[in-house]
């Protein structure tokens, strides 16, 4: 099992297990805690792209998932401004 804050903590050291990646590519035993949860965005084939938020200021973190690599990345999103 792997909650979000664990991922997050895990990511940025660089120390994300196989067995975490085959959680996510088969999005199970991925869980929420109090302080952050996770979704869904896009599902392919090939990739998941999921985002990550924080509970007490919205603020969001999105990854990108490669299915048959097994190589996950942080997308740096920013939402589109109108004028």
């Amino acid at each position: 099992m792997l909650t979000t804050d664990e991922f997050i903590d895990k990511f940025y050291k660089e120390l994300l297990t196989d067995e975490d990646l085959e959680d996510i590519n088969y999005l199970t035993n991925f869980i929420d805690t109090d302080n952050t949860y996770w979704e869904t965005v896009e599902e392919a084939e090939d990739y998941i792209i999921f985002k990550i938020v924080n509970r007490e200021d919205k603020s969001e973190q999105f990854f990108i998932f490669t299915k048959r690599s097994y190589n996950i990345f942080k997308l740096q999103y920013e939402y589109p401004t109108f004028i």
